[in-house]
């Protein structure tokens, strides 16, 4: 079998094109992508060497600190990576951005309602004295 007809055999089980990773991306798409996210992990890296970044990341995505994957996907060689690697190293990005985001707890959702209804009742307070005022300029220059 010849090379061009194992390539249209080959896109014709992948579904055409390039779709050759997980999400249907390109593989340099895909490192690109996960060296983005990588790099996002180490979160503040100022004054940091390469090396300390790749572990701060490594440690934030839960990998080993000397983790070849993180590395690999540092400097975006994360192309040949199967789909279960990828689709790890997403879930595992996702809950570190998830953690670090902090989705509000209930406790913080009331401390913030109770705060606007503290502001919504002054200005219900102030709303309610002008009226009077209103009220009371008015009853003088009836009579």
């Amino acid at each position: 079998m010849s090379a061009a007809s194992q390539d249209r055999r080959r896109k014709q089980a992948t579904g055409g094109g390039d779709r050759t990773t997980a999400g249907g991306g390109s593989p340099d798409a895909v490192a690109a992508e996960l060296r983005d996210l990588v790099h996002q992990a180490a979160g503040n890296v100022v004054g940091k060497t390469v090396a300390a970044q790749v572990r701060q990341a490594a440690r934030h995505l839960g990998y080993p600190a000397e983790s070849w994957r993180v590395r690999e996907a540092w400097y975006g060689r994360a192309g040949a990576w199967s789909a279960t690697a990828v689709d790890d190293l997403r879930r595992r990005f996702a809950a570190w951005r998830a953690r670090e985001t902090g989705p509000s707890t209930l406790a913080q959702r009331v401390g913030e309602v109770r705060r606007l209804l503290v502001d919504l009742d002054r200005q219900i307070a102030g709303l309610e004295a002008e009226v009077a005022g209103m009220h009371g300029r008015g009853s003088s220059s009836d009579a």
